[in-house]
């Protein structure tokens, strides 16, 4: 069993930063506490006690924050989905890559990057990352950590290999990926080229 410790007042953060709705939350390599947030500053550093260190994004993020990660060399992946795009950052705040077009997404569940992408797995061993796609796709894209589309599989429906709303992805320690298939109900698990593995529902 899991224990644990409620604390309300756990973190200490300056006056003008409003929280709004917490969208994603992330821990990078030095241990720091990344909180992305529908707010006028999007992006709150806090140590693991709950001390403030630094924010950004101010007037770069839409108000539909959705994901943030953290890949092998430390960089941030914030997920957009006001925008249609994924960025990436390094720790210092500094934009190094925008995957998509802001604010000019795909056509409706065609298949191509993006129209409101959800969320991100990173797989650290082979340095890709697996971005769902989302509210208006039915996708998930496999792309190089330099922004280069690799693959996409995903269409609309209920069949396996199909989905209804692409909210999250997360990946095990064998690389097999886990698709919240969020209006089908269902978990859905694939290998790393998209081949349909089993589902869980």
């Amino acid at each position: 069993m899991l224990n644990y410790i409620s604390k309300i007042d756990w973190y200490n953060v300056p006056d003008e930063l409003v929280w709004n709705e917490v969208a994603g939350i992330s821990i990078d390599h030095e241990n720091r506490v990344i909180v992305f947030v529908r707010g006028e500053t999007p992006v709150i550093i806090l140590s693991t006690s709950g001390e403030y260190i630094d924010s950004f994004g101010k007037g770069e993020f839409t108000n539909r924050a959705h994901s943030v990660r953290v890949d092998s060399k430390n960089y941030y992946w914030f997920v957009d989905d006001g925008n249609h795009t994924v960025s990436k950052y390094n720790s210092n705040g500094e934009r190094l890559l925008t995957i998509g077009i802001p604010n000019k997404p795909a056509e409706l569940h065609s298949g191509i990057p993006f129209n409101r992408c959800t969320d991100i797995a990173v797989d650290y061993k082979n340095e890709v990352l697996f971005i769902s796609d989302g509210y208006g796709n039915s996708s998930v894209h496999k792309y190089t950590l330099d922004g280069e589309l690799i693959t996409t599989w995903g269409a609309p429906g209920t069949d396996p290999g199909q989905f209804n709303i692409v909210h999250n992805i997360a990946m095990d320690d064998s690389g097999l990926l886990y698709v919240a298939d969020r209006e089908n109900h269902r978990v859905q698990i694939f290998d790393q080229e998209g081949n349909f593995v089993n589902k869980i529902c």
